[in-house]
């Protein structure tokens, strides 16, 4: 559709234009005056132009795409993903027990806020570098295994984050 090799490092501002360009292109508004099947069809590639276009744009997404489309990550299977580093697990169990515990923003809050975005960060910049460290090698599944475990540590963060700011909002 865009007309991009399947790979993480990509040209986003050049994605940007093609986008809006096809989106131009195909935009049902322009086929008012066609038969019922064309405007079936412009709506159709709208759907699927605004998906390929969110999968794209968001880095975590498109990461999703490229280890579904290696055989690493089967379809809806970050859901049911889980880190098998212990460390990291009991670290998530402390910090949403903590979060739990919460009584106020006070400097437990502070505390907790500021752990979760060192982790993000950590495991986020790992991330990005083990994907473009794959498209880089003929044989990349042990850097695609790697990125999967990275990418399931990273949902777990968000879901903490998710709490977090639950908490934030009562």
């Amino acid at each position: 559709m865009f007309g991009l090799e399947p790979k993480f490092s990509i040209d986003t501002e050049s994605l940007r234009k093609q986008y809006l360009n096809l989106s131009r292109k195909f935009h049902p508004d322009f086929f008012t005056e066609d038969s019922p099947e064309m405007r079936d069809q412009a709506l159709e590639m709208t759907a699927k132009l605004n998906k390929a276009y969110g999968i794209l744009k968001d880095p975590l997404l498109r990461i999703a795409y490229l280890l579904r489309l290696n055989g690493i990550l089967p379809e809806n299977a970050e859901f049911k993903m889980s880190p098998s580093d212990p460390e990291f697990l009991m670290e998530m169990m402390d910090l949403n027990e903590r979060i739990e515990d919460l009584s106020g923003l006070g400097t437990e809050f502070e505390s907790i806020q500021n752990r979760l975005t060192q982790m993000e960060k950590e495991t986020l910049e790992t991330l990005f570098g083990k994907m473009e460290k794959a498209e880089q090698q003929a044989e990349a599944e042990t850097e695609y295994k790697e990125a999967a475990e990275l990418y399931a540590k990273q949902r777990y963060l968000l879901r903490l984050r998710e709490s977090l700011n639950k908490f934030a909002t009562l």
